[in-house]
């Protein structure tokens, strides 16, 4: 929340600093031309807008789409506190309360934050892959020529469990390591370990 909040104070800085330089090169500029990403934050007009529509939108495809008729359609907006993988996170948890819980659903979460990964890890679920693009493949501009690579959780957690399976130590330090990720995994807090310790880009 910190760095998010320091982000936004340095963009609205950086932006400040842009306007001056093009007001003194052309004082004809029109200010409102150029987008302020810090309007992508809770509780601003740009959001409540955004939130209005997507209402309005999900509203409409319901009552005119019989496709979407048939699938639930969950929507969370700015209003709810919380990051959007968490709120997944927080429903999924939910989801095992109720009484027609089915322990072997599938679930597949499309996202390219890495923490995805470690969140998914977290939830025990056996069925659950995350969908993400990958961009570092192919450098182009158009959607359709950018691959997806689906990484299933379970094999994961599998390969992870087999890394430090068998790794064998000398050094004290490395054998009390060893032993902390040995015991992460066999409690499936792997990834929730991994984000305690600010490791939230190691899967890239």
């Amino acid at each position: 929340m910190t760095q998010q909040r320091a982000r936004r104070f340095v963009g609205a800085e950086k932006l400040a600093t842009e306007l001056k330089k093009r007001r003194e090169k052309e004082p004809e500029f029109d200010e409102k031309s150029l987008f302020d990403p810090n309007v992508i934050s809770p509780g601003t007009e740009f959001m409540e807008s955004l939130h209005e529509f997507f209402k309005r939108f999900i509203a409409n495809q319901i009552s005119s789409d019989p496709l979407w008729r048939r699938i639930d359609v969950i929507y969370s907006g700015h209003d709810v506190p919380g990051e959007g993988e968490q709120k997944i996170r927080e429903y999924m948890l939910y989801q095992r309360t109720l009484s027609g819980y089915q322990p072997n659903e599938r679930h597949c979460l499309y996202g390219m934050d890495a923490d995805l990964i470690f969140l998914g890890l977290a939830t025990h679920e056996p069925n659950l892959c995350i969908l993400r693009e990958n961009v570092y493949t192919v450098k182009s501009p158009l959607p359709q020529d950018i691959p997806f690579c689906l990484v299933h959780l379970s094999l994961l957690r599998e390969y992870i469990g087999l890394e430090f399976k068998n790794l064998e130590v000398s050094n004290k330090l490395l054998a009390g390591i060893t032993f902390f990720i040995k015991q992460a995994i066999s409690l499936g807090r792997f990834g929730v370990n991994l984000l305690r310790l600010k490791c939230e880009f190691l899967s890239y």
